[in-house]
């Protein structure tokens, strides 16, 4: 199993269109759809983890990768999605994990590499591939379409299939 996180809450986000189309060259991909779930990380919790947390601890663990697709906020990592790294540094889950993480903008480069350095610091193995998506409305089929994403698509499946 290979688990899909998507940095975005948004039904309809790029980075989930994205996750949705390495889904159709990579069937093992499991995106997992309970980062609103996590509550906020407070160390003096991390002993009583709720559900959610035990799930993605429990997932990234069984995964053989873990692919992250994310926008970038305000020059940022979303904070879903760093919050939920927060709930996994002091387990260790990531450590030696291959880790992809996909920037689907041209600009945000900013938040991609500050996610690129929580995952270093957490001693992931992480993988970076650019996926660029054009436009907010894009669908899967959109993506599965274009021959330059179509081509990226393919070299990020055989990225994972090589885990």
């Amino acid at each position: 199993m290979i688990l899909g996180i998507c940095g975005s809450l948004r039904a309809k986000s790029l980075n989930r269109m994205a996750l949705m189309a390495i889904q159709t060259v990579e069937p093992e991909l499991v995106v997992w759809e309970g980062l609103a779930l996590i509550p906020p990380f407070n160390p003096d919790w991390e002993d009583q983890p709720n559900e959610a947390v035990l799930e993605l601890s429990r997932l990234i663990r069984e995964a053989k990768a873990v692919v992250i697709a994310s926008p970038e906020y305000a020059h940022g990592v979303t904070g879903v999605v760093k919050n939920a790294l927060d709930w996994t540094v002091g387990s260790g889950e990531f450590m030696q994990k291959p880790t992809v993480v996909i920037n689907c903008s041209h600009s945000a480069t900013i938040a991609n590499a500050a996610l690129r350095e929580t995952l270093s610091v957490m001693e992931a193995e992480v993988i970076p591939f650019a996926l660029p998506l054009f436009s907010h409305g894009m669908t899967v089929e959109g993506i599965l379409a274009d021959e330059s994403l179509s081509t990226r698509l393919d070299e990020i499946a055989a990225k994972l299939s090589s885990y």
